[in-house]
Parts: C-alpha cells; structure tokens; sequence
C-alpha cells in the first residue's frame, strides 16, 4: 500500500505521566483476565457454539451480551508442540518499533502491512505491557479495505486449575498521538474490545492448548457475511503459530554441512517412518540430523541466518527437538534401529482441555512485585493467595476482579485516583459501527 511502511520516527508521543502508566497496567492486567475467562468455550456468558471443524482447529462463533454495540465475538481452538518459555520467547521484542516489527515479521508476516511501539508501560521477564499500532492486509482483497488498530497489549504467565499459562491480551485505546489514518493512508480503525492468545499447559508434555480470541468491531459498514468470512480466514491462521514456533527454534541451532550430510544412496529406506524410496517417494536429506529421509517426513523451513531469511530442509522431529533427535539419531545408529518418533501423520491421543472444562476457577495472574520478586493476582478473590515458588519461599497476592480492578483500593473501572486527563487519549468513546 502507498505511504507503508511508515517511517520509524513517525509518531511522536508525548510522555506518561506515573499515573496514567498506571491506569494502563490496571487496564492491561483486567484485559488479561477478560481474554482468559472469555476465550473458554464453556464459559456460559459467551455462548460459544462451533461454526466449523478444520481438523487441526475448531472455529467458534460467540455472542457476548456485555460487549459494546458492534463488536463480534470468535474464538478458535488447536494444539502446538512447545514450551510456555518458547511461546513468551516468540512474543518478545525489544521495545521498539523495530524490534516490533521484526517480531510480527515473524509472527504474522503474511497478514501485516506496518507496525510500530508506541509506548512501553511495563517491560520485565513476568509482564509486559505496552501500547502499539498495527496496520493488517485485508483478508479479502477487493472486498474489504486494510484496517487498523491502536492496542494496549499485554503478556503475562497465568494459572488456572493447577495448569500454568500464557496469555497474550490486546485491548483498543485512543491516542492523540495515534491518529485515524482512513484519509491518508485509506485503512479503517478497527477497536479490539477483548483478543488475544491463551497458551495453557495439557496433560501431554511438551503441548500447549491455544485458543485465539476475536472480539472486535470491525469498523466501517460491512455485511455480516462478510465479517464471518474474514473472522474464519484470520482464525485458520493460528495453525501457523507451530510454523512460525518451529523455524524460531531451528533459527538458534547449527546445520550440518553438505559433506556431513548421509549420502542418499547408502538409504534404501526412510529413516524416519521405514517405507521404501520408489518414484514417488523420493529421497531428501535433514540438514539437522543428517539422515535420507521421504519428502512426507521433512519440510522446508524459513529460518533466520545472520538477519537473512534461509530455507532449509528439516524433517519433522528435528524441527521439534533438533538436539534430542541428533541424540536419537546417534542412539539408533549404534542399536541398529529407527528412532522412536512418532511419524508425522500420526495423531496422538487428544488432551483434555479447558474448552470441555464446566468448573469455574479463579485464574491467577503472575505478577512483578519488585525487580527480584514477583507475586500473583487472582481473579475473583477477595482474600490474599499465598502461592508456593520453587526457593519454598511465598508470597502474597493482591486480589483482583476482572470487573472491579484491585478489591479495597478504591479503584474501580476507567478511573484512579487522579485520573488522567483526556490530552492524550479517550478512554470511553464507543466503538464506530
């Protein structure tokens, strides 16, 4: 598009005030709560009913009474193969628009047109929060111009029924410094009432539960079918969430050199899943492991050499534990047997997740309490929570409702003592339909 991306030093935004930054980690703590409570499919005020079955991912359509006039309610469900730390890894960037764009370069390239940090708020290994504009590709070019967002973001680790979590939480806030760019730029502001990323720990290990949660108005005057339509194409793209996880965790590991690969002709058979090479199953080699495998066991990965974009073959288990199937490479060499990797198209059986779940939780939010330290804030509770750590050591919480902000503070929704002044955003403008 004409004008994007937009230059680094763009926008100029004025300093916060302490107050004002914390009214935003209240707001932003309180959206994090929201995404979790309302992106669990058995939450009852939500109403979520499945619109469609994709295999890998369910898509749902929700209807959330308490949401502002216009807003539109979607949630998808699938499985990825990482770590909690690998996904906090994957979603943090250096606090600027440089490092935000390299980021979402990542993460979301095929769907970002501009992006840039426009505020950071709180910035430490246990939350971070800041304030960032993003401008997306429309997800039906000719029929829906590109939109827009100002966001308060927030990340912070969670726990809920004794499984730990991470969410990801967007929420839309207005900022002078933010400006509409519909005239210039010809991209409709859309306003994220609720939407984010809840990662949350199954009973198998090594695999995370995520759920991508849409509510939002769209902005403009478009049909409805139209909304669905796009909610579904933006949807199905969490299933690049393992893409992207995968080439993030080969970008940080060496390949083997072309001399030190296996030479194809001393294989008769794939390494990986045993059948036969024949003329259509041809032979390719792993340039982790070394090893001849089939086409259906390896995949060419984008990954990150020196700043570059490289593509590389990898099969399937090395690019979900690369130095585990070295191991098991060698292991198998020596006992004369293939590894014990599932196949690619094999599907374990399913973890019970929190969308089956009825029981009604308090969620416990990780908090930082000094730059040594850190303490847990509880959704729904009024009394404090002693949580243990791994030093034995405990700390006490700070009760929290997603409604009411922190019990006994005198702090409720939109306001702090002193509240800010409206010079650099407006908090209760409602959503334009």
């Amino acid at each position: 598009m004409s004008g994007l991306p937009l230059p680094l030093n763009f926008f100029r935004c004025p300093p916060l005030r302490s107050e004002e930054k914390g009214f935003l980690q209240q707001l932003a703590r309180t959206v994090a709560v929201d995404v979790i409570n309302n992106s669990r499919i058995s939450n009852p005020s939500m109403h979520w009913r499945l619109s469609s079955d994709h295999g890998d991912v369910h898509l749902y359509e929700g209807i959330d009474q308490s949401a502002p006039p216009g807003v539109v309610s979607w949630g998808s469900v699938t499985h990825v193969k990482a770590s909690l730390q690998e996904v906090a890894d994957l979603f943090t960037c250096e606090p600027s628009t440089e490092g935000y764009r390299n980021m979402m370069h990542v993460i979301s390239r095929h769907d970002t047109l501009d992006c840039a940090h426009l505020y950071s708020i709180t910035n430490n290994d246990v939350e971070r929060i800041d304030v960032r504009w993003f401008a997306l590709k429309s997800p039906l070019p000719g029929v829906v111009l590109p939109r827009d967002l100002c966001n308060l973001d927030v990340q912070q680790p969670f726990e809920w029924e004794g499984r730990q979590g991470f969410v990801v939480g967007f929420t839309h806030i207005d900022m002078k410094c933010c400006p509409d760019f519909r005239r210039s730029l010809g991209l409709i502001r859309m306003r994220s009432h609720r939407a984010g990323y809840v990662f949350l720990e199954t009973n198998i290990p090594g695999q995370l539960e995520v759920t991508h949660l849409y509510q939002i108005n769209m902005g403009g005057t478009l049909p409805r079918w139209v909304i669905r339509a796009g909610m579904k194409v933006r949807l199905k793209n969490v299933r690049n969430l393992d893409r992207y996880l995968r080439e993030k965790r080969l970008s940080q590991v060496s390949f083997l050199a072309e001399a030190e690969l296996i030479p194809v002709n001393d294989r008769s058979k794939c390494f990986l899943c045993q059948a036969k090479f024949s003329i259509l199953r041809g032979k390719t080699q792993c340039r982790k492991c070394g090893e001849v495998m089939c086409r259906l066991c390896t995949q060419v990965w984008t990954i990150l050499n020196s700043g570059i974009e490289v593509p590389v073959t990898v099969c399937t288990p090395c690019s979900l534990d690369p130095s585990r199937m070295e191991e098991e490479r060698r292991r198998g060499l020596r006992a004369g047997t293939p590894p014990t990797y599932f196949h690619p198209n094999h599907t374990p059986q399913r973890a019970p997740t929190s969308t089956e779940s009825v029981a009604s939780s308090p969620i416990v939010l990780y908090i930082p309490d000094s730059d040594d330290d850190f303490n847990f804030v509880e959704d729904g509770k009024l009394g404090g929570y002693d949580k243990p750590t791994s030093s034995s050591q405990k700390h006490q919480g700070h009760p929290w409702s997603s409604t009411t902000g922190m019990v006994g503070a005198g702090i409720g929704p939109g306001q702090i003592s002193g509240e800010p002044t409206a010079y650099d955003w407006n908090f209760r403008t409602p959503p334009r339909v």
